[in-house]
């Protein structure tokens, strides 16, 4: 059984997105996400159809095909030559993608797989599952239910040996992992092969903890964080989150000409908007000017907040502390989780929003995801 859901709240952006796609998630079955092989070249043969691009990819995934889920009763759904294009184009992105495939138009395609006429789009998420072992139903039926193609994970509470590996890669993901027992711990998630992983950030005393990781994925560097939290105002911890931010700013000054995203749980608020009851807590760890000063000279070398650069006003929180009695049902909430895109990047990016979904299901992380859509180049 899947963790339960507060539907009530969430389907709303949700049927936005469908409507959008012309197309709902149970259309194609739970496990759409990864049609079988076999289906793809069965349909193709019958057919008599398929190109040549099509037909070498066929061979080139035969051997690479990572544990397809059968998906029972799609014919009933979709016509024979769409059904087609939804696999080719699903299966594409694993070899090119962020290539154009085809000059031949596709019939309609899910954006929620980033296809629009065969040109593939990748959809990015940042979620603080505060402990993956135990989120990890309410994570893995998010990832089977939302699709990203990146993730960046903090907070795995978990070192590489006792990471859940097995039930992610069977999902199709490669993996790059920066953990740590009991506390912090990154990871970034990838359907396509990740280069140049870095773990942690250079010199020594900003590496006492995994709150850094790094890679280049399909062009563009991804950059996964979780800022330190500060803990209290005039204290060691507050002093660190200071200096580690100086430290991290002079690191993030060496990406930024290039493509590149900044994601993660930052821990600030950056305006009033962004929490509740502002007039209360400036001042507050998370919201403190010295932090706000220290972000200002990231956005004001040209980093984006592709998330408010698009939606505007209060209440759209990525944080519900479990402290507060029916805090995520009153939307006591903050937005600390963010992504940053470059000027060179930010244009591509687009859809950028907050999915509800995991922090309404039973056991939930104190966070919620972070998703945006960034387009081929």
């Amino acid at each position: 059984m899947p963790p339960t859901v507060n539907k009530s709240r969430n389907e709303g952006r949700q049927q936005e997105r469908n409507n959008e796609d012309g197309a709902h998630n149970d259309e194609l079955g739970t496990d759409a996400r990864h049609p079988s092989l076999h289906e793809f070249e069965f349909l193709t043969r019958e057919k008599g159809d398929a190109t040549g691009t099509q037909a070498g990819l066929i061979h080139t995934l035969g051997a690479a095909q990572q544990a397809p889920i059968a998906t029972p009763g799609v014919g009933d759904h979709l016509g024979l030559s769409q059904r087609i294009n939804e696999l080719f184009s699903r299966y594409a992105f694993a070899v090119h993608p962020f290539h154009c495939l085809s000059s031949t138009p596709r019939n309609r395609l899910s954006s929620r797989y980033g296809v629009t006429c065969g040109v593939l789009r990748v959809r990015v998420a940042t979620f603080n599952v505060n402990s993956l072992r135990a989120r990890l139903p309410v994570f893995l039926h998010w990832l089977d239910t939302a699709g990203p193609d990146v993730v960046a994970l903090q907070e795995i509470k978990t070192v590489e040996e006792t990471f859940p590996r097995a039930e992610i890669e069977e999902r199709g993901y490669h993996l790059a992992i920066h953990g740590q027992k009991t506390y912090n711990g990154v990871a970034l998630l990838s359907r396509t092969p990740m280069e140049d992983v870095v773990k942690g950030l250079p010199g020594e005393a900003f590496n006492q903890d995994a709150r850094v990781i790094s890679a280049t994925i399909n062009g563009v560097r991804i950059v996964n964080t979780y800022v330190p939290n500060g803990t209290k105002i005039g204290s060691d911890k507050f002093a660190y989150k200071l200096a580690w931010l100086e430290h991290f700013d002079e690191v993030m000054r060496q990406i930024e000409s290039g493509p590149a995203l900044w994601l993660g749980d930052i821990n600030i608020a950056p305006t009033s908007d962004d929490l509740f009851e502002p007039e209360k807590k400036l001042g507050v760890v998370g919201y403190h000017p010295e932090e706000h000063v220290r972000l200002a000279r990231l956005t004001d070398r040209g980093w984006t907040d592709v998330f408010r650069r698009d939606t505007e006003g209060p209440g759209h929180y990525t944080f519900w502390e479990y402290m507060i009695p029916n805090g995520f049902k009153r939307n006591l909430g903050w937005r600390i989780d963010h992504i940053y895109a470059t000027p060179s990047l930010v244009d591509r990016c687009q859809d950028c929003y907050v999915d509800k979904d995991p922090r309404g299901m039973e056991r939930p992380s104190d966070h919620t995801p972070v998703v945006v859509t960034v387009n081929p180049a």
